[in-house]
């Protein structure tokens, strides 16, 4: 029995190291593409400014509460540094802990709703794809700007 749970707690183990390589990966492959993205649009000022305000167009028109979403702008240039605070506040009251805000689909949905003026619970309950395109906008504004 004592051969299986170590056996069990090894597999995890290699699950977790081969998750982490994996993300690093991903880091690595990202931190290319946008070198290159900055070269291309004239450097990294330009490359803020190209990411900073973003228009996304819904996959589908998207209801939530008594408003439809049909698209959304974001002006990621427009937060501050307040904002990014106060999302943190939130996160440690809600007792989630976020080491790399880039990397956490909560902070990336949080910024997006303040960048876009709207609840972050609109969001949270949009289609995945449309909720994966949005928090991948935040994910490459902070990558870029951090």
């Amino acid at each position: 029995m004592k051969e299986i749970a170590e056996e069990t707690k090894r597999e995890d183990t290699e699950e977790s190291v081969e998750g982490i390589e994996e993300q690093a990966e991903e880091l690595i492959k990202l931190d290319a593409a946008m070198k290159k993205e900055e070269k291309k649009a004239g450097g990294k000022s330009a490359l803020v400014r190209l990411y900073g305000k973003q228009r996304y167009k819904m996959t589908a028109p998207f209801k939530w509460e008594d408003t439809t979403y049909d698209e959304l702008e974001f002006d990621f240039l427009g937060l501050t540094g307040a904002d990014m605070e106060a999302i943190d506040d939130e996160l440690m009251m809600m007792r989630v802990n976020v080491p790399v805000p880039s990397q956490s689909r909560k902070y990336q949905k949080m910024l997006a709703a303040r960048a876009a003026h709207i609840p972050s619970d609109v969001i949270e309950h949009m289609p995945l794809a449309d909720y994966n395109a949005i928090t991948g906008m935040a994910r490459n504004f902070l990558f870029i700007t951090g």
